[in-house]
Order: structure tokens, then C-alpha cells, then sequence
């Protein structure tokens, strides 16, 4: 059976139909939280962003995270380390009016490869590159602080 409409170039969608099957897989929201305007863990009175996570398997989520205005910000895979829960995999950010600000991947928390750019508007721009053979460095340093 094809799907027309299913194209992994269309984020939202593919947000709708991941929702939709781990839905119906029973794996229902598994955690809301609340996140300051570092994407820290906060109290209510101190966020400036929800997110809701989606249980995977033991150790990965999907989320989503919406501004206090319930506008979709950013979604991507979420994984426990050293037990923290950290980014990891496939990201996408979108502006207030809903357009992808840029999209690329986390290694454990460290963005790494190439990272699309995209103007408001929808124009692209240039591409951020994330040298991966510098991730262990950056991790060395993200846990001395």
C-alpha cells in the first residue's frame, strides 16, 4: 500500500503520524514538563515551554515542545544517559508562525553533522556544520561544569 501524502519532508505530518502509531501501539504520552527559557527542567511560574514525551523503549522518547501560546517549537528523540534525559537523534526547530528554523542531529545532547538552515520566510540559509570527531571533547567539557 503506498501513501501518498506521507512525506518525510513534511515534519508536522510525520510528527501526526508517529503520534498516531505509538498511539496505537499503547504508548501513550508517558510525561508533561515544563522548561525554562534554557530548555531546563522548571517549576510552572518559570516556564516558558511544555513538553510532552513519548515512550519509545526503556531508554528513548519522543517529544514535542510547545511555547506558553501552544505553538510547536521543536520536536525530536530524547534519551537517557548517566540519568539525565538528553537529546539524541533527529531534531527539528520551527518559528512562531510555524516554519523550520533548522533541523539536523544530537549525539547525547551534542549537535553533530549538518544542521539546515532556514530563514522565517522559508528561504534557506546557509548550513551549520557540527564536526562529530569533536563530540567527546565537547562531552568532556559539558561534564566538568
Amino acid at each position: 500500500m503506498r501513501y501518498k501524502n506521507f512525506n518525510m519532508k513534511n515534519p508536522k505530518l510525520t510528527i501526526f503520524v508517529l503520534t498516531a502509531l505509538f498511539f496505537s501501539l499503547g504508548m501513550g504520552v508517558q510525561a508533561q514538563d515544563c522548561l525554562d527559557s534554557k530548555l531546563e527542567k522548571a517549576s510552572p511560574d518559570q516556564a516558558r515551554y511544555h513538553r510532552r514525551l513519548v515512550r519509545v523503549n526503556d531508554t528513548l522518547f519522543v517529544a514535542e515542545v510547545f511555547d506558553l501560546e501552544k505553538r510547536l517549537r521543536f520536536t525530536g528523540n530524547y534519551m537517557f544517559s548517566k540519568g539525565k534525559l538528553v537529546e539524541h537523534g533527529e531534531f527539528v526547530f520551527f518559528y512562531p508562525n510555524g516554519s523550520i528554523e533548522s533541523k539536523g542531529l544530537y549525539d547525547l545532547g551534542i549537535k553533530i553533522g549538518t544542521w539546515q538552515r532556514f530563514a522565517e520566510n522559508g528561504a534557506k540559509r546557509p548550513d551549520k556544520y557540527y564536526n562529530p570527531a569533536r563530540t567527546e571533547e565537547l562531552r568532556g567539557v559539558m561534564e566538568s561544569k
